[in-house]
């Protein structure tokens, strides 16, 4: 696997992915649904491709209400992206802001990271 300290670092980036995809999929149905298209009939045909997952299909359940799927809360995710960017950092390979600094609320296009994302704002009116 690597040095010691690889396993915790591959368990960051699989959750760095895991965020990115929920982000995507949440930015998706907000795009989706500003643009009048029906959001289930997107997650329909999503569903029969190769983009399809477990974590899509959690997200999909959210526009039903159902949050079971997703309990990974989003101040655990901005932890764990902050940290999976700090190795990065040091490694001269930056991730989040394109700036090389760590995540923080409001700081740039960061997976489920930033306050003011789409994901939250999406998040917000799904959990009220």
């Amino acid at each position: 696997m690597g040095p010691p300290g690889s396993g915790h670092v591959i368990k960051l980036l699989n959750n760095f992915i895991a965020q990115a995809i929920c982000t995507a999929t949440a930015e998706a149905f907000a795009v989706g649904q500003r643009a009048g298209i029906d959001v289930r009939k997107l997650v329909e045909l999503i569903s029969l491709g190769p983009v399809n997952s477990g974590l899509f299909q959690a997200m999909a359940k959210t526009l039903d209400g159902t949050m079971d799927g997703l309990k990974f809360e989003l101040d655990n995710a901005r932890k764990d992206v902050r940290y999976c960017t700090h190795p990065a950092e040091g490694l001269n390979c930056p991730l989040g802001d394109g700036r090389g600094g760590a995540p923080d609320a409001g700081a740039g296009p960061v997976p489920s990271a930033t306050a003011g994302s789409s994901y939250r704002r999406w998040w917000r009116r799904r959990s009220s």
